[in-house]
């Protein structure tokens, strides 16, 4: 499912990318360079959701394992408070890794708004929506409009 959501969001990603405008007041050649240099910024946002994806299912798989284990050893008051143990650490473990997404992301999304900007060219951000454990995140590739 998460695959799909994936794929679906880069879909979106590209298609966001397909429509922009160029603005006659800035070189062409200027504005191929800027839509490569968001192309790129957009691959390697793609590759950090792709990890982070990933991630979340490892993380989401050792929580299963690890609950199954536990019921398997353990019951009444014991099984319980070792399932919410589990439970309050896969939850750290996915909003950790979700806060990292969303910096890493906005970092590179920055980089090349300020890289855009010092060429007069405007850029924008289109968030695109990545659920991961069940959270709605909300992840920004970059379109060119031009100036």
């Amino acid at each position: 499912m998460k695959k799909l959501l994936l794929i679906v969001s880069i879909a979106m990603m590209m298609f966001m990318l397909a429509s922009f405008t160029m603005a006659d007041t800035i070189d062409p050649e200027i504005i191929a360079i800027v839509q490569t240099d968001v192309d790129q910024t957009n691959a390697t946002i793609d590759a950090m959701i792709e990890k982070a994806l990933d991630r979340a299912d490892e993380i989401l798989d050792q929580y299963e394992d690890n609950c199954k284990l536990a019921k398997k050893e353990l019951e009444g008051q014991s099984l319980t408070d070792r399932l919410n143990s589990l439970t309050a650490n896969k939850d750290v473990e996915i909003t950790n890794l979700i806060n990292n997404l969303v910096n890493d992301t906005n970092a590179v999304a920055q980089a090349m708004f300020a890289r855009a900007n010092d060429l007069g060219v405007t850029v924008l951000c289109e968030l695109v929506p990545v659920i991961i454990d069940g959270r709605t995140v909300m992840i920004d590739p970059i379109r060119v409009i031009g100036d």
